[in-house]
């Protein structure tokens, strides 16, 4: 018996002046914010009924295709199309940067924070994946994936970061020694040129 049709209708539409590529609320979900393709990170009170507009968050220079709120409630990570990867300090009504990074050689296309928050994943087009430390930015380890890497993940016990590429191919890493573990073909995903 095919599931009966659901109808989702939208319980507020909020107003935003520009174009957004990524969207998360903050972990306490008082928070609602966005990294638009003008460089900045929109934001949004979600803890009222209105979603009052915040001050934007600037100093990109790229559109933000990935952000990602911090466990300890006070930082929010964000990746541009530049290659730089910047920690903002987010709840006040204007924004610092904790840190700012140039790590990848052209677009970040997503991050992704640990269980625990103390690292930090990208995968870029310049064919990375990259571990840093969340307190400074550091990179602990720069990891050679062989293609585009579009997509990173943390295993929920924060020891392993998966990646996948451009191709269709999956990558187990290690996250305290930086070594691949295991990498399987999903190319069947991979439609270019097939």
């Amino acid at each position: 018996m095919p599931p009966a049709k659901t109808t989702l209708k939208p319980i507020k539409v909020i107003p935003n002046k520009q174009q957004l590529c990524s969207l998360r609320f903050s972990r306490c979900g008082k928070v609602l914010a966005g990294g638009t393709f003008e460089g900045s990170i929109s934001r949004w009170d979600a803890s009222k009924e209105t979603f009052a507009e915040l001050p934007a968050i600037q100093g990109h220079h790229g559109w933000i295709p990935s952000i990602a709120f911090h466990p300890d409630a006070k930082r929010l990570l964000a990746a541009d199309s530049w290659g730089t990867i910047a920690c903002w300090s987010y709840s006040s009504d204007a924004p610092q940067a904790v840190w700012k990074v140039n790590a990848h050689d052209g677009w970040i296309h997503q991050l992704a924070l640990s269980p625990d928050g103390s690292r930090l994943a990208t995968g870029g087009r310049d064919r990375t994946v990259q571990i840093r430390s969340t307190d400074d930015g550091k990179a602990i380890h720069i990891l050679q994936a062989g293609e585009d890497v579009l997509a990173v993940a943390f295993h929920p016990d924060g020891k392993h970061i998966v990646s996948g590429d451009l191709k269709g191919r999956i990558q187990v890493w290690d996250v305290a020694s930086g070594k691949s573990l295991r990498s399987f073909d999903a190319g069947a995903m991979y439609l270019k040129d097939r």
